[in-house]
């Protein structure tokens, strides 16, 4: 009987471990589409100003301090302002703001569709949707990050008494993205 139950538990172990591994690439498969539509349609998307307001206040401050007084009276945290100041770094061209922004939106579209206690269908519809695909993967703004790190924050719930303080800290960044 001890054998049977030991076969039992290393039966269960194992096909957990195949339904994380069948998750995982359901996922990346998802975020990978998530790519392709969202780049098909940036494509197409004419920036708007507050797009390009952002853009144009990272790539014109010279420093951090700069940056930091640039974005006093914009209303909304710096995070988004950091990453985008390291981008206009290598590069002045807005475009590589819209990369940056599917780069994110594919990894929300990763954690979703990895952890989200949802059937695939549902997963999928939820990732391929308006407000994920237009909203928080065509327009290049502060909030996907936010998403982005609210989904970790939610998959990583179930276990918080493990993992308290990387809970604490996307939390913490999650309220460095949007007021």
């Amino acid at each position: 009987a001890r054998i049977a139950c030991v076969m039992t538990a290393g039966t269960w172990v194992s096909s957990q471990r195949s339904t994380a591994k069948s998750d995982t690439a359901f996922a990346v498969g998802v975020a990978v589409l998530f790519a392709c539509v969202c780049g098909f349609a940036i494509s197409y998307h004419e920036m708007w100003r507050d797009e390009m307001q952002s853009w144009l206040i990272a790539r014109s401050s010279l420093t951090l301090s700069e940056l930091r007084d640039a974005i006093r009276y914009e209303g909304h945290p710096a995070l988004w302002y950091l990453l985008l100041y390291g981008v206009t770094r290598l590069t002045q061209r807005p475009e590589a703001m819209q990369l940056l922004h599917v780069v994110i939106g594919s990894a929300c579209a990763f954690v979703f569709a990895r952890s989200a206690p949802f059937p695939r269908w549902a997963r999928l519809c939820f990732v391929l949707g308006y407000f994920s695909v237009y909203e928080y993967g065509v327009i290049s703004r502060n909030y996907s990050i936010g998403i982005l790190f609210l989904f970790a924050a939610a998959a990583l719930l179930p276990r918080r008494d493990e993992r308290p303080i990387l809970l604490g800290l996307l939390l913490a960044l999650a309220a460095q993205t949007n007021a």
